[in-house]
Protein backbone atom coordinates (compact mmCIF):
# COMPACT_ATOMS: atom_id res chain seq x y z
CA UNK A 1 0.00 0.00 0.00
CA UNK A 2 1.73 3.29 -1.07
CA UNK A 3 0.35 7.52 -0.99
CA UNK A 4 0.46 8.85 -4.27
CA UNK A 5 0.25 12.72 -4.35
CA UNK A 6 -2.39 13.50 -6.51
CA UNK A 7 -3.60 17.55 -7.47
CA UNK A 8 -7.74 18.33 -6.63
CA UNK A 9 -7.41 21.92 -7.92
CA UNK A 10 -4.61 23.57 -6.36
CA UNK A 11 -4.49 21.30 -3.73
CA UNK A 12 -1.54 18.59 -3.22
CA UNK A 13 -3.03 15.65 -1.29
CA UNK A 14 -2.05 12.31 -0.82
CA UNK A 15 -4.27 9.07 -2.06
CA UNK A 16 -4.00 5.83 -0.91
CA UNK A 17 -3.29 3.37 -3.69
CA UNK A 18 -3.82 -0.11 -2.83
CA UNK A 19 -2.10 -3.22 -4.10
CA UNK A 20 -3.29 -5.69 -6.10
CA UNK A 21 -4.05 -9.18 -3.97
CA UNK A 22 -0.95 -10.60 -3.87
CA UNK A 23 -0.37 -15.06 -3.62
CA UNK A 24 0.46 -14.57 0.09
CA UNK A 25 -2.96 -12.40 0.56
CA UNK A 26 -4.79 -14.94 -1.17
CA UNK A 27 -3.71 -17.68 1.01
CA UNK A 28 -4.43 -15.55 4.44
CA UNK A 29 -7.47 -14.97 3.01
CA UNK A 30 -8.24 -19.35 2.50
CA UNK A 31 -6.85 -19.54 5.72
CA UNK A 32 -8.78 -16.74 7.36
CA UNK A 33 -12.23 -18.45 6.01
CA UNK A 34 -11.38 -21.74 8.14
CA UNK A 35 -10.41 -19.47 11.24
CA UNK A 36 -6.50 -20.26 10.70
CA UNK A 37 -4.08 -17.44 11.17
CA UNK A 38 -2.29 -15.24 8.86
CA UNK A 39 0.98 -16.46 7.32
CA UNK A 40 4.24 -14.20 6.80
CA UNK A 41 5.41 -16.41 4.22
CA UNK A 42 4.11 -19.25 1.76
CA UNK A 43 7.34 -21.31 1.43
CA UNK A 44 7.10 -22.35 5.37
CA UNK A 45 6.39 -25.64 6.64
CA UNK A 46 2.79 -24.61 7.49
CA UNK A 47 1.00 -27.88 6.13
CA UNK A 48 -2.35 -25.65 5.51
CA UNK A 49 -1.01 -22.76 4.04
CA UNK A 50 0.97 -25.21 1.67
CA UNK A 51 -2.48 -26.98 0.83
CA UNK A 52 -4.28 -23.12 -0.04
CA UNK A 53 -1.52 -22.81 -2.27
CA UNK A 54 -1.97 -25.90 -4.15
CA UNK A 55 -5.85 -25.40 -4.45
CA UNK A 56 -5.21 -21.42 -5.69
CA UNK A 57 -2.61 -22.69 -8.05
CA UNK A 58 -5.63 -25.62 -9.70
CA UNK A 59 -8.42 -23.10 -9.44
CA UNK A 60 -6.07 -20.42 -10.94
CA UNK A 61 -5.32 -23.60 -14.20
CA UNK A 62 -8.55 -24.35 -13.93
CA UNK A 63 -9.82 -20.64 -14.88
CA UNK A 64 -8.02 -19.73 -17.72
CA UNK A 65 -8.34 -22.73 -19.84
CA UNK A 66 -11.66 -20.98 -20.50
CA UNK A 67 -9.43 -18.33 -22.27
CA UNK A 68 -9.18 -14.86 -21.97
CA UNK A 69 -8.44 -11.20 -23.11
CA UNK A 70 -5.46 -11.76 -20.77
CA UNK A 71 -4.17 -15.04 -21.59
CA UNK A 72 -4.99 -16.05 -25.59
CA UNK A 73 -2.68 -14.77 -27.78
CA UNK A 74 -4.12 -14.20 -31.60
CA UNK A 75 -2.51 -15.50 -34.31
CA UNK A 76 0.34 -16.94 -33.13
CA UNK A 77 2.95 -17.87 -35.66
CA UNK A 78 4.70 -21.21 -34.84
CA UNK A 79 7.79 -22.40 -37.14
CA UNK A 80 9.37 -25.89 -37.22
CA UNK A 81 12.82 -26.43 -36.12
CA UNK A 82 15.65 -27.77 -38.22
CA UNK A 83 13.95 -31.05 -37.62
CA UNK A 84 10.76 -30.32 -38.82
CA UNK A 85 8.81 -30.14 -35.14
CA UNK A 86 7.15 -27.27 -33.91
CA UNK A 87 7.48 -27.84 -30.13
CA UNK A 88 4.82 -25.94 -27.63
CA UNK A 89 5.75 -23.96 -24.78
CA UNK A 90 4.74 -26.09 -21.17
CA UNK A 91 2.48 -23.23 -20.53
CA UNK A 92 -0.28 -24.02 -23.32
CA UNK A 93 -3.76 -24.47 -21.80
CA UNK A 94 -5.06 -24.56 -25.31
CA UNK A 95 -4.32 -24.68 -28.79
CA UNK A 96 -7.10 -23.37 -31.29
CA UNK A 97 -5.97 -23.53 -35.42
CA UNK A 98 -8.24 -23.49 -38.01
CA UNK A 99 -6.64 -26.94 -39.52
CA UNK A 100 -8.38 -29.50 -37.47
CA UNK A 101 -5.80 -31.99 -38.99
CA UNK A 102 -3.45 -29.94 -36.58
CA UNK A 103 -3.45 -30.63 -32.76
CA UNK A 104 -1.03 -30.58 -29.64
CA UNK A 105 0.40 -33.91 -28.82
CA UNK A 106 2.42 -34.28 -25.51
CA UNK A 107 5.48 -30.86 -26.18
CA UNK A 108 4.87 -30.61 -30.11
CA UNK A 109 2.04 -30.01 -32.81
CA UNK A 110 0.61 -33.41 -34.66
CA UNK A 111 -0.70 -33.32 -38.19
CA UNK A 112 -3.42 -36.02 -38.36
CA UNK A 113 -3.94 -35.82 -42.27
CA UNK A 114 -0.38 -36.83 -42.87
CA UNK A 115 0.48 -38.76 -39.46
CA UNK A 116 3.27 -36.96 -38.67
CA UNK A 117 4.43 -34.34 -36.03
CA UNK A 118 7.23 -33.46 -39.41
CA UNK A 119 6.21 -29.80 -40.99
CA UNK A 120 7.53 -28.16 -43.41
CA UNK A 121 5.79 -24.99 -42.88
CA UNK A 122 4.20 -22.83 -40.43
CA UNK A 123 1.46 -22.93 -38.54
CA UNK A 124 -0.54 -19.90 -37.17
CA UNK A 125 -2.69 -20.56 -34.19
CA UNK A 126 -4.62 -18.85 -30.70
CA UNK A 127 -2.86 -19.91 -28.13
CA UNK A 128 -4.45 -20.39 -24.59
CA UNK A 129 -1.67 -19.91 -22.08
CA UNK A 130 -1.28 -20.48 -18.19
CA UNK A 131 -0.16 -17.05 -16.91
CA UNK A 132 1.59 -16.88 -13.33
CA UNK A 133 -0.22 -15.01 -10.76
CA UNK A 134 1.42 -11.61 -10.83
CA UNK A 135 0.34 -11.42 -14.30
CA UNK A 136 -3.12 -12.28 -13.89
CA UNK A 137 -5.94 -9.00 -13.75
CA UNK A 138 -7.58 -8.03 -10.26
CA UNK A 139 -11.04 -9.70 -10.89
CA UNK A 140 -9.48 -13.08 -11.94
CA UNK A 141 -7.50 -12.90 -8.70
CA UNK A 142 -10.62 -12.02 -6.78
CA UNK A 143 -12.66 -15.18 -8.04
CA UNK A 144 -10.07 -17.72 -8.22
CA UNK A 145 -9.18 -17.25 -4.36
CA UNK A 146 -13.31 -16.95 -3.74
CA UNK A 147 -13.77 -20.25 -5.24
CA UNK A 148 -10.55 -21.60 -3.81
CA UNK A 149 -11.70 -20.57 -0.74
CA UNK A 150 -14.89 -22.74 -0.83
CA UNK A 151 -13.05 -25.91 -1.94
CA UNK A 152 -10.50 -25.39 0.70
CA UNK A 153 -13.39 -25.16 3.32
CA UNK A 154 -14.98 -28.19 2.22
CA UNK A 155 -11.40 -30.64 2.17
CA UNK A 156 -10.59 -29.33 6.08
CA UNK A 157 -14.41 -29.68 6.80
CA UNK A 158 -14.59 -33.39 4.77
CA UNK A 159 -17.51 -32.07 2.91
CA UNK A 160 -17.92 -33.37 -0.52
CA UNK A 161 -17.98 -30.79 -3.44
CA UNK A 162 -20.31 -29.71 -5.80
CA UNK A 163 -19.34 -27.95 -8.48
CA UNK A 164 -23.03 -26.87 -9.16
CA UNK A 165 -22.69 -24.73 -6.21
CA UNK A 166 -21.10 -20.94 -6.01
CA UNK A 167 -21.35 -18.91 -3.16
CA UNK A 168 -23.25 -15.71 -3.05
CA UNK A 169 -19.33 -13.71 -2.84
CA UNK A 170 -18.33 -16.60 -5.48
CA UNK A 171 -21.15 -15.12 -8.12
CA UNK A 172 -20.67 -11.52 -7.25
CA UNK A 173 -16.69 -12.23 -8.18
CA UNK A 174 -17.80 -14.28 -11.10
CA UNK A 175 -19.75 -11.05 -12.23
CA UNK A 176 -17.05 -9.31 -11.76
CA UNK A 177 -14.86 -10.83 -14.14
CA UNK A 178 -17.25 -11.46 -16.59
CA UNK A 179 -18.07 -7.70 -16.78
CA UNK A 180 -14.56 -6.47 -16.71
CA UNK A 181 -13.45 -9.05 -19.42
CA UNK A 182 -16.36 -7.99 -21.38
CA UNK A 183 -15.35 -3.99 -21.17
CA UNK A 184 -11.45 -5.40 -22.16
CA UNK A 185 -13.05 -6.88 -25.08
CA UNK A 186 -14.75 -4.09 -25.72
CA UNK A 187 -12.10 -1.76 -25.62
CA UNK A 188 -9.85 -3.98 -27.88
CA UNK A 189 -12.64 -4.09 -30.48
CA UNK A 190 -13.33 -0.62 -30.29
CA UNK A 191 -9.58 -0.27 -30.24
CA UNK A 192 -9.22 -2.49 -34.01
CA UNK A 193 -11.98 -1.12 -35.67
CA UNK A 194 -10.78 2.68 -35.20
CA UNK A 195 -7.20 1.05 -36.18
CA UNK A 196 -8.77 0.00 -39.41
CA UNK A 197 -10.91 3.03 -39.97
CA UNK A 198 -7.52 5.01 -40.05
CA UNK A 199 -5.31 2.48 -42.18
CA UNK A 200 -8.25 2.62 -44.47
CA UNK A 201 -8.57 6.72 -44.59
CA UNK A 202 -11.22 6.91 -42.07
CA UNK A 203 -12.60 9.48 -39.89
CA UNK A 204 -12.77 8.16 -36.21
Amino acid sequence: MALSPFFIGLYLVDIELLDLTTELDAVNAMLASVGESPVSSISGDFVDASVAQQLLTQESRRTQLHGWTFNTDLGRILSPDNDGIIYIDKNVLKFITQDTNIVHRKDRLYDRSTQSDVFTSTVTADLVVFLPWDFLPEALRTFIYMRASRRFQNRLNGVAEDARFMTADEKSAWAGLLNAEAEVAQYNALTSNLLTQRMKGGRS
